[in-house]
């Protein structure tokens, strides 16, 4: 049986939804103006001081995604898509580890799987 730092309760994770939806919301945010930045340096000029300028912005963006990433690791949830802001809470049912599974904008955790189905066997709660 694969062992997690933290189990939920669907109470606990409920509770912590919001704050995980929001560090969820700013990284989906971030890996958008990552990925704008990436495209304008790929066509800038490497000598050119707009180039440099987003490369400093680009670098900064990464920091910051990195921190939102360790503190939603940190809070024991499980980040499986940073794009669709797909986590898992782990939790235990019937004695066996589950996944109460949350991809961002649902209006809340609503669903479960097996570690053996993922998101593909997603079931109502």
């Amino acid at each position: 049986m694969q062992e997690f730092s933290k189990y939920f309760t669907v109470e606990q994770a409920q509770t912590i939804l919001p704050e995980i939806r929001g560090q969820l919301q700013c990284i989906s945010q971030i890996r958008g103006d990552i990925r704008q930045l990436g495209t304008e340096l790929e066509g800038a000029g490497a000598s050119n001081g707009e180039a440099k300028e987003a490369q400093s912005q680009f670098t900064e963006l990464v920091k910051q995604l990195e921190v939102l990433v360790r503190q939603v690791q940190a809070s024991g949830v499980i980040l499986r898509d940073m794009d669709k802001g797909l986590i898992d809470f782990p939790s235990l049912r019937d004695g066996k580890t589950i996944f109460l599974c949350y991809i961002l904008n649902e209006k809340s955790i609503a669903f479960w799987h097996t570690i053996e189905d993922g998101f593909a066997g997603r079931r109502p709660i």
